[in-house]
């Protein structure tokens, strides 16, 4: 395993946000196709070949999509209650070789209905330089308590 780098770290979640957001929210809707092509492009080299995201999607069932390919099948599973779905960055805490991501989102549920705010957080886990694993927590201490656990 490679050196420990949280500031490199920290820089490719904001480079990340950034890639799909061009310096403001992310704005995803099925009217928004172009979002997950660009999230794709920026991820190719983001991923570590060995890539996996798990989720408990808004039903309440757990998601687990394993290898860099699946990326983008999580994102349309991820996406998919929402009509319209916004996220900007809030927080990148560096945690050895994990950052927990912390991000504002504000969707619009598909079957309609008041607009809903709330922060989701993920812990991601690098090896070289790479994105090996993003977690989904209910709480950026949860993450924060994983990320320490897991050293």
């Amino acid at each position: 395993m490679g050196e420990c780098q949280p500031e490199r770290n920290v820089r490719a979640v904001e480079s990340y946000f950034a890639s799909i957001n061009h310096g403001r929210e992310v704005v995803a809707s099925r009217e928004h196709p172009e979002w997950i092509q660009q999230r794709e492009r920026h991820t190719a080299e983001l991923l570590h070949p060995s890539f996996q995201i798990s989720f408990t999607a808004r039903d309440g069932t757990d998601e687990t999509y394993a290898g860099a390919e699946r990326f983008a099948e999580a994102g349309s599973a991820w996406l998919q209650p929402w009509r319209e779905y916004r996220t900007n960055l809030e927080e990148a805490i560096p945690v050895g070789d994990h950052v927990v991501v912390v991000s504002r989102t504000w969707a619009i549920p598909s079957e309609g209905g008041e607009p809903i705010e709330s922060l989701i957080t993920f812990l991601w886990t690098f090896r070289d330089g790479r994105v090996t694993r993003m977690e989904h927590f209910r709480t950026k201490e949860q993450a924060l308590q994983a990320a320490e656990a897991a050293g």
